[in-house]
């Protein structure tokens, strides 16, 4: 995982956890979950649940509960928002005849794969070493 931005990663592995793990996403983002490797998902996922107390210290529960309060509560709110924001603000962007989609700070967004918007450039800038 060295050469890859941590950063990256786990806003990724949030929006994967998320729309795996809630009944009703805030934001479905499917494809999250493919531009990890099984290893990168488990080490986040050790890690995070491992580092309960730093954000909860109080917490009382499973590796489980402690990784979805983390998630819930700590990693989704501002990546699930960002996205969701961005994504509604780009629809009425396009009935005002926008044709491009520029995303700073990209890291391993998936609105390309997602897009059903038909005809629009989507551009994704980010570091060098956040790489898909």
């Amino acid at each position: 995982m060295n050469e890859k931005n941590m950063t990256a990663l786990v806003s990724c592995f949030s929006r994967s956890y998320h729309c795996r793990h809630n009944r009703f996403p805030v934001f479905k983002d499917d494809v999250a979950e493919k531009l990890l490797t099984q290893q990168e998902h488990d080490s986040i996922a050790c890690n995070m649940s491992a580092g309960i107390s730093f954000f909860n210290p109080d917490f009382k529960g499973t590796e489980d509960e402690a990784l979805r309060w983390i998630v819930d509560n700590q990693l989704s709110p501002s990546v699930l928002a960002r996205s969701a924001f961005c994504e509604a603000s780009l629809k009425t962007a396009l009935l005002s005849g926008c044709r491009q989609y520029i995303i700073l700070a990209s890291g391993y967004d998936t609105f390309a794969w997602r897009n059903t918007e038909g005809d629009i450039s989507v551009f994704e800038l980010d570091r060098p070493e956040v790489k898909v």
